[in-house]
């Protein structure tokens, strides 16, 4: 495991300990929901571009990524 994915890793796991946190003690329902997704979008684009190494992708996959990430975070907004 080379130092990038370490850091990526350890960040990701303090992310995860975060939303959890959030989830426990913030009151307001529409700030938990941005929290929530702003530490997905971070969690998210980390594992997308790191680990799946869509950062050498063809432009295509990381259009369709950020598109695919977009359509979900309007999903879980419409819903709220």
């Amino acid at each position: 495991m080379n130092k990038q994915h370490l850091i990526l890793w350890i960040m990701l796991v303090a992310l995860t300990i975060s939303s959890y946190l959030s989830s426990e003690f913030l009151v307001r329902r529409s700030s938990l929901v941005a929290v929530l997704l702003g530490i997905t979008a971070v969690k998210f684009f980390g594992v997308g571009f790191q680990f799946m190494e869509l950062k050498k992708a063809h432009l295509f996959w990381k259009v369709s990524f950020v598109l695919i990430f977009l359509g979900f975070s309007a999903l879980v907004l419409g819903l709220t």
